[in-house]
């Protein structure tokens, strides 16, 4: 198992979006005691496999916003010497993530 919280892990997490923005997350924790909601969204969950939350800041140090406001996704990237993957949600015009079940699908 990976534990993502561990200095030098094998992984690496970064928040970017379709106009090249990349951040690093400001606090990683691993989920010991999953919830009832936790195991609802994550239903393969075992001893084999964890949770974490990943927080991301808001702004970049120089103010301007994490996801740029004319961003057309957000992503969850890992990159690794195993290879990379990313998660990809696609934002409205107002910036919110569509959650719809097409959007999920692209």
């Amino acid at each position: 198992m990976t534990d993502l919280t561990r200095p030098g892990c094998a992984w690496v997490v970064r928040l970017v979006d379709d106009r090249g923005n990349e951040t690093a997350p400001v606090r990683i924790e691993q989920v010991l005691r999953p919830s009832a909601i936790d195991k609802a969204y994550f239903p393969y969950l075992s001893v084999w496999r964890q949770i974490f939350k990943v927080d991301f800041p808001k702004q970049k140090a120089d103010g301007s916003p994490t996801v740029a406001k004319n961003a057309t996704w957000v992503g969850l990237a890992f990159y690794g010497a195993y290879g990379q993957d990313e998660i990809r949600w696609a934002l409205t015009p107002e910036g919110e993530a569509d959650t719809s079940r097409r959007a999920a699908m692209r």
